[in-house]
């Protein structure tokens, strides 16, 4: 279990909001509910509250000063001020599928029963690594839809869009894919 009452809490208050570094997104964050940030981001918004930082990697010390000095640390480190519980995340979901940090936040957000997921700077625009981790992102924001979660998701962010912005096969229309796209398949 949690070793932060707080967190528990948010079952009942219902909204929580991932910050993560996409620029695009990230301005537009309105900051009205309990912000749950990746890594130092809070250290992009100056004047902004974070309430928790969440990491998963093995960091410098430096670093971990940086983010204990905006928000206690949400880990399963050594270096976590509150510790997330893994081990129950995976039995009650029965799944491992965790690509990147926004995954344990989501994965945690639907654990505890919030009733509305906003996602800021976690747009997953561009890069290899980014298609990989979206994929993640999209498997859990999927399961907090059929858990009748509440998603809010910035216009222009990746996640949850079809291949080239329409439905496949609705419009008769080929969806060409770039050289990329066609040697990733």
């Amino acid at each position: 279990m949690l070793t932060d009452r707080k967190i528990e809490q948010l079952a009942k208050e219902g909204i929580v909001t991932i910050l993560g570094y996409d620029i695009n997104s990230r301005s537009l964050c309105p900051f009205d509910s309990e912000i749950w940030g990746i890594n130092i981001v809070g250290s992009l918004m100056p004047g902004e509250k974070i309430d928790y930082c969440f990491a998963f990697d093995e960091l410098p010390k430096r670093y971990i000063a940086k983010m204990r000095a905006i928000a206690p640390i949400c880990s399963w480190q050594s270096y976590a001020d509150v510790l997330y519980p893994l081990d129950e995340i995976i039995s009650y979901f029965q799944s491992e599928y965790f690509c990147n940090t926004p995954c344990y936040m989501l994965a945690l957000a639907i654990y505890l029963g919030i009733k509305e997921i906003k996602l800021y700077g976690v747009d997953a625009v561009f890069g290899a690594t980014y298609e990989r981790e979206q994929r993640g992102i999209e498997f859990w924001l999927g399961i907090a839809h059929e858990k009748g979660i509440k998603l809010t998701i910035p216009p222009h962010s990746q996640l949850l869009k079809p291949t080239q912005g329409r439905i496949y096969g609705v419009d008769k229309k080929e969806i060409f894919l770039n050289l990329q796209e066609r040697l990733t398949l």
